[in-house]
């Protein structure tokens, strides 16, 4: 069974496709909303990477439809709704995974992720919490968990910094950690 790609989990990753999403879908509205002949909507044509990812969830949900207990290609829908922005479409597909594959840490913190992305964060937490019991050295989790603290109202600084800290215990020379050291410094926690 095919694991899903390392860079797929990643908070700052999936941060970075929603900045782009959203400057497209900027810039589509900007380009409607010139005055008489510009594009709208409708005009404007897909990219290549967009209609790539369609016709690879298109052809994961038909896999499914003939065997709906392939693994692999549940987690690998879950992945490519995830690519593509659709968090919320991803979470039942990793779910649905994970019914067969319970200990597997990078589709359940992919889960997480996604239900980061679709504004769960209690969801999140859970998810990343059953992750780091079974693999408490998880990089990515505890840099997952730094994120949510980050973004709770009122932020957790405290467990934030924890979670930076770890970060940087676990994998020093990680883009992970470079990050994690300038969080630490807007903290004043380093």
């Amino acid at each position: 069974m095919r694991q899903p790609a390392g860079g797929r989990q990643k908070v700052a990753v999936g941060i970075g496709l929603v900045a782009v999403m959203l400057a497209a879908w900027v810039l589509a509205a900007s380009l409607g909303m010139g005055g008489g002949g510009g594009a709208n909507s409708s005009s404007l044509q897909q990219t290549p990477a967009a209609k790539g990812l369609d016709a690879t969830i298109a052809g994961l949900q038909q896999r499914l439809q003939q065997d709906p207990s392939d693994v692999s290609a549940m987690i690998d829908l879950g992945n490519a709704l995830y690519d593509s922005g659709r968090f919320e479409d991803a979470i039942p597909w990793y779910e649905k995974a994970l019914q067969w594959v319970p200990t597997n840490t990078d589709v359940r913190t992919d889960l997480g992720t996604s239900y980061f992305y679709s504004g769960n964060l209690a969801k999140a937490k859970e998810q990343w919490f059953k992750v780091l019991e079974q693999d408490p050295n998880k990089v990515q989790t505890h840099y997952n968990l730094a994120v949510l603290y980050s973004h709770e109202t009122p932020p957790d600084t405290e467990n934030a910094a924890k979670e930076w800290q770890t970060v940087i215990k676990l994998a020093p020379d990680s883009e992970q950690a470079k990050t994690a050291q300038k969080r630490l410094q807007e903290l004043g926690k380093q």
